[in-house]
């Protein structure tokens, strides 16, 4: 019984045990617990620094001027503008290098992939989704298709014509003849008119 009124008494609040500054906040002047109040204040509210938002540009610096931007700006619009396929493709035409020929093993291992994801996906019944980076490699072969399509001139009919000799019109139709009349079944019938027959 002992023990549970010890503890009740360790348990109970103890006011006399706080410490009271009552007599020092007297003391100080007013203007002092103003600039206490106004420090307290200033302390409990987070100021983010104050930085200037600044584009990084590589290893440059704030410190360029105006012309050095300008002749960087120029040069990204040089650099994109030999990156385009235009520019590419006249390159090609009017050097001297070896024309460059993509490997067919290539083409092969692109199909067979594609073999293997709708395999996987109809066994699995699951759709498998394509990375940002599948995506655009698709699209960019899709406008390269589209550009040799629109580029490949192929062999017209005229030059399949000449190179056969001559016209093959006559020489298609000229094996097989209709037989008019023949089948019994789509032969024309006689009319009748007034009990007489007319073809």
């Amino acid at each position: 019984m002992q023990l549970i009124v010890v503890f009740l008494q360790t348990l109970r609040p103890h006011p006399d045990r706080l410490k009271m500054d009552d007599e020092n906040e007297e003391v100080e002047s007013e203007d002092d617990v103003n600039d206490d109040n106004a420090s307290k204040a200033k302390s409990k509210k987070y100021v983010p620094p104050k930085l200037m938002a600044v584009h990084y540009n590589d290893i440059i610096f704030i410190t360029e001027d105006e012309e050095e931007m300008e002749e960087r700006k120029i040069e990204r619009a040089r650099r994109r503008a030999l990156q385009s396929s235009l520019i590419q493709d006249l390159r090609a035409q009017y050097s001297e290098a070896p024309e460059e020929f993509q490997d067919d093993s290539i083409i092969k291992r692109k199909k067979q992939e594609d073999i293997e994801k709708q395999k996987y996906e109809e066994d699995y019944l699951i759709r498998l989704q394509m990375t940002k980076k599948e995506k655009h490699n698709k699209k960019i072969q899709n406008r390269q298709d589209i550009l040799d399509e629109l580029l490949h001139f192929g062999s017209y009919m005229a030059m399949k014509d000449t190179e056969k000799g001559g016209d093959n019109k006559a020489d298609r139709g000229a094996g097989r003849k209709r037989k008019i009349g023949k089948n019994k079944k789509f032969a024309k019938k006689p009319r009748l008119v007034k009990g007489k027959k007319v073809k």
